[in-house]
């Protein structure tokens, strides 16, 4: 256990990687504080009388979390963020050294994950809990039931799905790409076209089917989107089929 805390440690210490983290943080607080904003004028909060995303200040939240400015910006960061610490090594030629050590690829793979899985969520929540408690400050029990009820758990887990799928395609253009420059330059773009052209992709295919049904106060629970054909595709299927390849080629290529 202490090799692979110590190989988590050298890969979450890595100063590029710390200073893009902070700046999505800082990035996405912006945006997600600017939608915020938006839907706050365009709709309005009630947050004394309905606790949770029930409420229209829950709403207005969830319309700010999903809004296609704030999941751009979020793309952008966490490719970056994958592709650095799948590529910057190989590049750099330091990841040699890594290879060296009495650890394994799968020991390797799994910790580079697991690094790019909590700095991306990082870039999303700590901005998201920031920016819902400054604005929601004088009503602490509504944002207690914000971050407790069964909505937000459901939104939770739509969101994990979001940072999943584009984690996954970033990683496998990474693992089959020459160099790093041209997994972010394919990776991005693949990621965030669908938005501009009203596409029926993931993430943004979910996150809209999330973002509708809490504006029209309909059922929505884990138990809702488990068994909708986009959730299941774009959040699981498609992401940990890409895993799975990218395991694979990483198993079998060298360290180039």
């Amino acid at each position: 256990m202490g090799r692979i805390v110590t190989l988590l440690s050298w890969e979450l210490n890595d100063p590029i990687k710390v200073l893009i983290t902070a700046l999505g943080i800082l990035v996405n607080g912006y945006i997600f504080q600017h939608s915020l904003l938006i839907s706050i004028g365009e709709i309005g909060t009630v947050s004394t009388f309905i606790d949770g995303l029930n409420s229209i200040s829950g709403f207005v939240i969830s319309r700010a979390i999903t809004s296609e400015d704030f999941w751009v910006i979020t793309t952008f960061f966490i490719a970056m963020l994958v592709t650095l610490t799948f590529r910057a090594g190989i590049e750099g030629r330091y990841e040699l050294t890594t290879y060296s050590l009495p650890y394994s690829r799968p020991e390797i793979f799994a910790v580079k994950l697991l690094v790019s899985f909590l700095l991306s969520l990082l870039v999303v929540f700590i901005p998201f809990l920031v920016v819902v408690c400054v604005n929601f400050a004088e009503t602490p029990k509504f944002v207690f039931s914000i971050l407790t009820g069964e909505r937000f758990v459901a939104l939770f887990v739509v969101i994990l799905m979001a940072i999943f799928y584009i984690l996954s395609v970033t990683l496998f253009l990474s693992v089959v790409s020459r160099n790093m420059f041209a997994a972010l330059v394919f990776s991005f773009p693949i990621l965030v076209i669908p938005y501009f052209v009203s596409a029926n992709l993931p993430p943004g295919d979910f996150l809209g089917e999330t973002a509708g049904n809490v504006s029209v106060g309909g059922y929505f629970a884990i138990s809702h989107f488990l068994i909708q054909t986009p959730f299941i595709v774009g959040g699981f299927v498609v992401p940990l089929i890409l895993t799975l390849l990218s395991f694979m080629i990483t198993l079998r290529g060298d360290v180039r």
